[in-house]
């Protein structure tokens, strides 16, 4: 293989780990803001106040968390994989 040959070929490694990153930050986000709807909906409608106000705390500790680190989580999604937007 000439020097041309492998850089090339290190070049499309690269790109493919960076596609591969990219991917799952996605999906890590939108489990995250899944997460975060779920617990939103518990902290508003569920049964047990317990579990309401358990819900409402840990929302609350994520959420100053990401904006901590300057996270916008308001555009990540919250729908499940193969659902229809709302």
């Amino acid at each position: 293989m000439t020097d041309e040959t492998l850089l090339s070929q290190q070049i499309l490694e690269e790109i493919y780990i960076a596609v591969q990153a990219e991917e799952v930050e996605a999906l890590c986000k939108m489990h995250t803001g899944l997460a975060l709807a779920r617990l939103s909906g518990l902290a508003q409608t569920a049964a047990d106040p317990g579990l309401r106000r358990q819900a409402a705390a840990v929302l609350a500790e994520v959420s100053e968390r990401l904006r901590e680190t300057g996270q916008d989580v308001s555009r990540w999604s919250t729908e499940e994989p193969g659902d229809e937007p709302n």
